[in-house]
């Protein structure tokens, strides 16, 4: 029975989270495209790259391919701590094109991002990943924003670069997910991630704030949660788009999201004051569902679990009892697949699977894309959101018993087991 409840409780949350995230869209986003560009203010973009062979031309031509004014553009390139490939050589061949290069022998992403700001001369400030890749209008689209002087940060319409495989080609509709949740969390002013590919800030607010912090796994969720903790905005410009490679197999993607979900945790207790109603929506809803969502999935991945052994064991008595019968087994077995009979728990699911479409859409539609979604969307819906809940469980064990995990230049050692032993 509270099982039972608890998946009920959990399907009204996630029923009445879509249906407001989707008419806060469709309320919002007639009104919200900015005036056009008049100003062109000076813009440093810097490419921190570590190991980057395969992929730091491709960045840098995207770079220098920008519909800018010349003179305006600044690109500044820190290859970090000691890459062992041809990264720095790479970088160095695009000098005569005026990108500026710098190396330097120790940390990660967030050191080398630093040292980019003390060189930089830019009104606006913006880091792009080594294996990420602007269009030509990013800056036209993405700059408008900054009209409101509250503004401090504006992030772009990430996608999926190439996608080949059925892994990229899920994360690449994952993406477009992110493209309509990212804009109307910028309806509601609870943008809580700023992406490593590519956003851009005031340089001001670094200068007055200190920059990035250098020994966070995921730079870029702590200095969006700092500006929100600071109530100031950061907007999003779903015509701002950038492309970035995906992991391309399941190792990788795990690893990723090890990275990703271990810096969700130790980012969300630093800012825990950030969930109050002083915060708003970002305070009381935005987080907390977050929370909550993590704590459903890996709940209903055990339920589900569960319920997937025993039907096997109930499926073997079945074709014992039926003297292996096959197909009398199968038809008696029919009656333990989830939806078989129609009710509530099937009325949810249909309800889900129709207010996903919807949010797909309109991130699809918004941001130009061109890919095909239908195969990859029941993909999603039927497996990879299995996922979540595993990628979850292996952070919190991570979070619990891991030793030492390495992210670039950044050395992990912030388990539990680590700080129990050093008080001793």
């Amino acid at each position: 029975m509270l099982i039972e409840l608890a998946a009920y409780t959990g399907m009204f949350i996630g029923m009445f989270s879509a249906i407001f995230f989707v008419l806060t869209f469709i309320e919002e986003e007639p009104a919200s495209k900015p005036a056009k560009l008049t100003k062109f203010p000076k813009v440093t973009i810097v490419v921190p790259a570590w190991n980057a062979a395969d992929t730091i031309a491709e960045t840098i031509k995207s770079l220098l391919a920008i519909n800018y004014p010349k003179g305006k553009l600044e690109i500044i390139v820190v290859e970090n701590n000691n890459s062992a490939d041809d990264t720095l050589k790479i970088a160095k061949s695009f000098e005569k094109d005026g990108v500026i290069v710098y190396s330097i022998k120790e940390g990660g992403k967030g050191r080398a991002v630093n040292f980019a700001l003390e060189k930089a001369t830019g009104e606006i400030f913006g880091a792009i990943d080594s294996d990420s890749y602007a269009t030509p209008d990013i800056l036209l689209n993405m700059l408008p924003y900054f009209s409101d002087s509250e503004v401090v940060a504006v992030t772009p319409a990430l996608k999926v670069y190439k996608p080949k495989n059925v892994w990229e080609h899920v994360q690449s509709l994952e993406y477009i997910y992110g493209i309509f949740l990212r804009k109307v969390f910028a309806f509601l002013g609870s943008i809580h991630v700023a992406p490593g590919p590519m956003t851009i800030y005031r340089r001001e607010y670094f200068q007055k704030t200190g920059g990035f912090d250098e020994d966070n796994i995921t730079e870029d969720m702590e200095v969006a949660l700092r500006i929100q903790s600071q109530h100031l905005k950061i907007e999003n410009s779903p015509n701002g788009v950038v492309y970035t490679s995906s992991p391309r197999g399941f190792s990788q993607l795990l690893r990723q999201r090890l990275r990703w979900y271990l810096g969700f945790f130790e980012n969300i207790i630093e800012y825990r004051g950030l969930m109050t109603s002083k915060h708003g929506i970002l305070g009381i809803f935005i987080l907390p569902l977050a929370l909550y969502s993590i704590g459903f999935s890996i709940a209903m991945f055990a339920y589900a679990t569960k319920h997937f052994l025993t039907d096997i064991v109930h499926n073997i008595l079945n074709f014992h009892i039926n003297n292996l019968d096959f197909l009398t087994g199968i038809k008696s077995s029919l009656s333990l697949l989830p939806f078989y009979s129609p009710g509530i728990t099937f009325a949810l699911a249909i309800c889900f699977l129709i207010f996903g479409a919807v949010m797909l859409y309109f991130g699809w539609s918004r941001s130009g894309s061109e890919e095909k979604l239908y195969l990859p969307y029941f993909v999603y819906i039927f497996f990879y959101t299995w996922l979540f809940a595993i990628w979850w469980l292996a952070a919190i064990f991570a979070k619990l018993f891991a030793r030492e995990l390495k992210f670039g230049g950044v050395v992990w050692k912030n388990s539990l087991i680590n700080q129990i032993l050093h008080r001793q």
